[in-house]
């Protein structure tokens, strides 16, 4: 049944307490809040745009909104129905969070919302609640901090992440550091595209302007771009294949594999081929190229992303497969392959804040068990000579210089090489003295990477 159109002023808000359904439910932030826009017509900026700021603001910021709201109602927020769970959140996220949304805006549609969503006997406590938030806000902000009684505790409440990844950090990087990065990962990111062969960057970044696009040319990569506010689609250049949304983090990682025409490559968890298509791009000619992973819809995806990208001269063959358990590639003889691992994901909260409510104490090592697992089925599928790389989207060492050096401790073949060889000029600080590179979103605004370069010796 088609959706009535609610009214111009709650459209964008609808779109985003729907997305909220959405997420809760256990779907991706950024794909629920593109369904929504696309289902209500809405872009990427104006409306669109608010929509946007709301859904995002509202998972970043959840703790600390939920303490909010329930000294307001009085209970816990998690006995309320969804639905009226959603829209507080989203109408709090405008009041507490967002600069520019007039008060009366985000309380007078709160009622509304309900209705549109089925439960209209709920208008009247969001409407009260809401109003409690307001009168009382002042005093409720300090209240979450001023009952924390250690810095682990205090970041956790006044950042809005869960105790456990709140401890964890304070322990590893200090109570200074850990808030900086925490605040950090709270930023909204900049769109980051990965342009073409043959795309000129000066004049794309000018296009951009023309159309209203606020743009700016990567501190970190040639090939890259920076847009704020922007959905992909709405881009010149986004129909003909002039560009594909891509962090500098991740690029920086198919530079450190650095394939080259006529080599054979193997992208082991290739996901929706983000990285399998900078392979190609990055050789610069023709090479062959084998995409893997364990979903077939991602690797439907990718061929589907190809027809928007074009042909790219390159040999492509997609193979649906658990690299952590399957070894079919033994002996293959390739000449590089990339192992970007599915990980925790917590180096990515910029882009996808759910993540810190969905992870758990245990994901990390839990998950290094199956990055062990394909870094060998890797090892197994590379030639003598050949290069492997190594990352994930993860800051956390479990997932990363542990996994490395266990496997490095196993196999005498294997010798780390420097990233700072590989890489381009400002990432050299980055690289650590074991030649791995880490990236944070301090700075320049990087997500989290962590990414290793191995050779594979003769020995053996």
């Amino acid at each position: 049944m088609k959706r009535a159109a609610p009214d111009p002023a709650r459209a964008p808000r609808l779109a985003a307490v729907r997305t909220l359904l959405a997420v809760e439910r256990g779907a991706d932030l950024d794909r629920a809040l593109d369904r929504e826009l696309r289902a209500a017509a809405l872009g990427g900026r104006g409306d669109g745009a608010l929509g946007t700021g709301i859904a995002y603001a509202a998972v970043r910021h959840q703790a600390r909104l939920d303490a909010l709201l329930e000294l307001a109602a009085g209970r816990k927020l998690m006995r309320v129905e969804a639905p009226v769970r959603a829209v507080l959140r989203a109408s709090a996220a405008q009041l507490v969070v967002l600069d520019g949304v007039p008060e009366y805006a985000a309380v007078s549609t709160a009622p509304d919302l309900v209705r549109d969503l089925g439960v209209a006997r709920a208008a009247g406590l969001v409407n009260g609640v809401l109003r409690g938030l307001l009168r009382d806000r002042a005093a409720a902000e300090g209240q979450p901090v001023a009952g924390a009684t250690d810095a682990a505790a205090r970041l956790a409440a006044s950042a809005s992440y869960p105790g456990w990844l709140a401890a964890r950090w304070v322990e590893r990087f200090g109570a200074e550091r850990a808030t900086a990065l925490a605040e950090r990962w709270n930023e909204p990111a900049a769109l980051t595209l990965r342009l073409a062969p043959g795309v000129d960057r000066g004049a794309f970044v000018h296009a951009l302007g023309q159309a209203g696009f606020e743009a700016s040319p990567s501190p970190w990569l040639e090939r890259a771009v920076r847009v704020r506010a922007a959905h992909p689609a709405e881009l010149p250049g986004w129909h003909e294949g002039h560009f594909q949304p891509q962090d500098e983090a991740s690029q920086a990682v198919v530079e450190l594999l650095a394939p080259a025409p006529g080599e054979t490559v193997l992208d082991l968890c290739s996901g929706l081929g983000t990285k399998t298509r900078a392979i190609v791009e990055r050789a610069g000619g023709p090479l062959t190229v084998v995409a893997c992973d364990r979903s077939l819809k991602r690797l439907v995806a990718q061929r589907t992303e190809r027809a928007r990208l074009g042909s790219s001269g390159a040999a492509l063959g997609w193979v649906a497969l658990d690299g952590a358990v399957a070894l079919p590639f033994r002996g293959a003889g390739f000449d590089r392959v990339l192992v970007d691992a599915p990980c925790s994901g917590l180096g990515a909260i910029r882009r996808h804040p759910e993540i810190k409510w969905r992870r758990v104490a245990a994901d990390p090592p839990r998950l290094a068990a199956t990055q062990r697992a394909l870094l060998a089925t890797a090892v197994l599928a590379l030639r003598p000579g050949g290069v492997l790389v190594y990352s994930t989207c993860s800051t956390e060492p479990e997932e990363n210089e542990d996994v490395v050096r266990s496997v490095l401790a196993g196999d005498p073949r294997l010798i780390v090489q420097s990233a700072r060889a590989w890489l381009p000029e400002p990432f050299a600080p980055l690289v650590g003295d074991d030649g791995f590179l880490r990236t944070y979103p301090e700075g320049e605004g990087l997500d989290g990477f962590f990414a290793a370069r191995m050779l594979r010796s003769d020995r053996g």
